[in-house]
């Protein structure tokens, strides 16, 4: 087991290892892509992660924390990618169903009024939400945590973040 130790706390340190790479790289790199950026970050990060899982336990061990990385870094990135494209993949959604739009039909479509007809009624289901008459109040907070660890990553990434006045 004291073999193995270093190399399971390597891998476990690899997702914040890849976050520092990726918030490091999106900084540096502005004009390129968000996805490209993760990918990157992805190698950068994976190249001395399995440099040091080699030097620790060799080839053998190597297949084994290739695999765990590997595994940790599809996951990031799929993760990454959902928070960045879900809108747009909706409008290409929309887009495709229709056969083409117009901006102005694209915004009849995709109105600010239909995207709460359908989150709000999805997040009460999911007892995010509840209701007190006219009031939504907040009832679990687990996406509402999750939110703001998407926001703070993204601000620690340098990705523009939405900007959400309060509703008095």
């Amino acid at each position: 087991m004291d073999r193995e130790a270093p190399i399971v706390l390597e891998l476990l340190a690899s997702p914040m290892i890849i976050v520092v790479v990726h918030a490091a790289l999106s900084r540096a790199f502005r004009a390129v892509s968000p996805q490209l950026n993760a990918v990157r970050s992805l190698v950068v990060a994976g190249l001395p992660t399995l440099a040091l899982i080699w030097a620790t336990g060799g080839g053998g061990v190597l297949i084994y924390g290739g695999a765990v990385y590997g595994l940790i870094a599809y996951t990031y990135f799929h993760f990454f990618n959902m928070s960045e494209t879900a809108r747009r993949i909706r409008i290409l959604y929309e887009i495709y169903h229709a056969g083409s739009l117009s901006s102005r039909e694209l915004e009849r479509h995709y109105t600010p009024e239909d995207m709460l007809a359908n989150r709000l009624p999805r997040l009460v289901a999911l007892n995010q939400l509840r209701r007190e008459g006219e009031w939504y109040v907040l009832d679990r907070k687990t996406l509402y945590i999750a939110s703001r660890m998407v926001f703070f990553w993204r601000r620690m990434l340098g990705l523009e973040t939405a900007r959400v006045d309060r509703i008095a």
